[in-house]
C-alpha cells in the first residue's frame, strides 16, 4: 500500500442571514458551552451531448467521483484550537497580502499524531441581513495593542449554521455591495445611471474587540442587505490508498 496526499478541494457558496443592530448580531463572547456541529453538500455537475446534437441541451449527471471538501473538515473546536497559529511572510506571496502581514495558520501537525496532515482553506458564504447572525465568537489569542490576535467561531445556531459555518472557523474578510446614483440617464429625465462599489473589510488575525469593531462599522441594512463572508477553515490533508502491482 502506498498513501498519495492531495490538497484539492472545492469551494461551497451557501446562503445565511445577518442582522442590523450590535444586539442583533448574534454574535456573543466565549463561554463554557460548545456545540461543534457539520455540515456538507457538493454537487459536481457534467453536460454532455452527442457530436451530432450542435444544439441539443446536453444532459445534467452527477460525476461520482466529485470530493467533498465537508468530508476533510476538521470538526473539534479543542483540536481547532490547538493547531491555528498566526504566521509572517517576509515576501509577498499572495497579490492581496502584502509582505509582513500577519495571516492565520495551521500547525503541520501535533506531536501526538504526527501522520495526520492539516491545511488552511477558504469558505466563502452569501449572508442575508434577516435576523440574527447566530454566531459565538472566543477570542483565543489577544490583548496586544494593534488588535493582532485570534478570534474563533465557537458556536453556531440559526442563520450560521443554516449557511454552513462550523465551529474552529475564523472570520478573514466581509464584503458588500453599496449603490451610488451616477449622471442622469440619456433615456428620461427620472432614471439615473446606478453605479455599484464593492467594500471589503479585513478582520483575520484580528482579536475580539478588533473583529467586533469591523462588525459594527457596517452601514444599516436598508443600504446593504447582503453580506459575503470569507472564512478560514481548517481541514486534513486528504489521503488515498493505491495498490501498485
Amino acid at each position: 500500500m502506498m498513501t498519495i496526499s492531495s490538497s484539492t478541494f472545492l469551494m461551497a457558496v451557501v446562503a445565511c442571514l445577518l442582522s442590523p443592530a450590535v444586539q442583533a448580531l448574534g454574535v456573543l463572547p466565549h463561554t463554557a458551552t460548545r456545540t461543534p456541529s457539520s455540515s456538507s453538500s457538493s454537487l459536481f455537475m457534467v453536460g454532455r451531448a452527442s457530436a451530432d446534437a450542435d444544439f441539443a441541451k446536453a444532459p445534467l449527471t452527477q460525476d461520482d467521483q466529485a470530493v467533498d471538501p465537508n468530508v476533510y473538515n476538521v470538526n473539534d473546536l479543542e483540536l481547532a484550537a490547538q493547531l491555528w497559529q498566526v504566521s509572517l511572510s517576509s515576501k509577498t506571496n499572495q497579490p492581496n497580502r502584502p509582505a509582513n502581514t500577519p495571516f492565520l495558520d495551521t500547525k503541520p501537525f501535533l506531536p501526538k499524531d504526527p501522520t495526520t496532515k492539516y491545511v488552511v482553506d477558504n469558505v466563502v458564504v452569501q449572508v442575508s441581513r434577516t435576523g440574527g447572525l447566530g454566531m459565538q465568537l472566543w477570542e483565543l489569542a489577544g490583548g496586544r495593542d494593534d488588535g493582532c490576535g485570534i478570534t474563533l467561531i465557537e458556536g453556531v445556531s440559526g442563520n450560521a449554521e443554516a449557511a454552513g459555518v462550523l465551529p474552529g472557523d475564523s472570520l478573514a474578510r466581509i464584503q458588500y455591495t453599496t449603490s451610488m446614483q451616477g449622471t442622469q440617464s440619456s433615456t428620461t429625465a427620472t432614471e439615473m445611471d446606478v453605479a455599484q462599489a464593492i467594500t471589503t473589510l479585513n478582520c483575520e488575525c484580528r482579536d475580539f474587540d478588533a473583529t467586533m469593531e469591523v462588525l459594527t462599522s457596517l452601514p444599516p441594512p436598508e443600504v446593504v442587505d447582503t453580506l459575503t463572508l470569507t472564512l478560514k477553515r481548517l481541514r486534513t490533508w486528504p489521503q488515498i490508498d493505491v495498490v501498485v502491482e
